[in-house]
């Protein structure tokens, strides 16, 4: 159970960093476009980066989802925890 606990909070702080690199990224994106607002291609790029992002968060929250879910059924089906009532 402990290593189902680490494997949780080592993926949120991976969301964390993932958040931190999509934000300086998307920040270099987005500096290329006001640099050059003629070029369609950073919008496209632009565009094209929040997409993927969209799409990682989505599995990122998802799989955390999955681990505590995991991790809510062990917790209330483990012997200690039949001393204390969940209401």
């Amino acid at each position: 159970m402990l290593s189902e606990f680490h494997r949780a909070q080592t993926s949120a702080l991976l969301i964390r960093e993932f958040s931190r690199e999509n934000s300086l990224s998307r920040a270099k994106i987005c500096s290329k476009l006001i640099k050059y607002p003629d070029l369609e291609d950073y919008v496209a790029a632009l565009k094209e980066h929040d997409d993927q992002q969209i799409s990682l968060a989505h599995q990122y929250l998802r799989d955390i989802r999955n681990m505590y879910v995991a991790l809510n059924d062990m917790i209330r089906k483990s012997p200690v925890m039949d001393v204390i009532s969940f209401s």
